[in-house]
């Protein structure tokens, strides 16, 4: 009797067991449902990241710098021109001009830009008179002489030594190498800020003489004497003939923004 009882207690507590067992499946099931739909939302996401990255345009990198220009490349003079339009004829020799006859200036008119110079100065005078030393300049704008002259050894400087703001300031050291030799000037200029036509800042320039800096971010107050009046338009840039043969090569010119 006790055996019975026992046999029929186990059989009772199999749909105990089996109930268990159905619960565990249930839970099974209902994870992978669950792990089913994780996966393809998954790979909904990585198929649209996929699509979005396909359709976006690849990267230009770094923003292009400004192109360079070249102003004169020891062959020929067609990007200048005298004040009055007509072509330049400076005479060109072994890969340089010969400042003569007038003052030239660019076709094409600038704003803000970096500007590389090559210039050579003829022996003149050892005179501490400027006046009777080799001399020309470089008219950024057509408004702002920086002025080019045998300022080789020359003290104390005034702002018509070589590297001089004409009518504006000297040049902060005298970097000048010796008449008869390459000397080279590199310049960055800020054009004057307006407000229709009114001035609200003035011209900013930084120049390199000779790879020695003698502005940094100099204040232009106004035009040099015999240069044009300022205005908001952009302009040439003018190399000056003032009866010395000054010797030009390698320029070149890079518009800013």
């Amino acid at each position: 009797m006790m055996k019975c009882f026992a046999l029929n207690a186990a059989w009772a507590s199999r749909p105990c067991l089996f109930a268990e067992r159905h619960g565990r499946d249930a839970h099974a099931t209902k994870d992978s449902h669950a792990i089913s739909r994780i996966l393809a939302i998954f790979g909904i996401l990585l198929f649209v990241h996929t699509l979005a990255a396909q359709q976006t345009p690849p990267s230009s990198g770094p923003a292009t710098q400004p192109a360079e220009i070249i102003l004169f490349n020891g062959t020929d003079t067609s990007q200048w021109i005298y004040k009055d339009g007509s072509p330049c004829n400076w005479p060109i020799a072994d890969g340089y001009m010969i400042a003569s006859t007038a003052n030239i200036e660019t076709k094409e008119k600038y704003r803000n830009f970096k500007l590389h110079v090559e210039f050579w100065m003829p022996h003149s005078s050892d005179s501490t008179d400027r006046r009777k030393r080799s001399n020309s300049g470089v008219y950024l704008q057509g408004r702002y002489e920086i002025q080019l002259l045998d300022s080789y050894g020359l003290a104390p400087l005034t702002y018509q030594d070589n590297g001089g703001i004409y009518n504006n300031k000297p040049p902060d050291v005298n970097a000048s190498l010796p008449a008869e030799r390459w000397q080279t000037m590199d310049i960055t200029f800020r054009a004057a800020r307006w407000n229709d036509t009114k001035k609200i800042e003035p011209a900013k320039v930084s120049i390199l003489l000779n790879d020695i800096p003698i502005h940094k971010d100099a204040t232009i107050k106004s035009n040099s004497r015999a240069g044009d009046e300022e205005s908001p338009e952009p302009a040439p840039i003018r190399l000056q003939f003032h009866g010395f043969a000054v010797r030009f090569r390698n320029i070149r010119i890079t518009p800013m923004p």
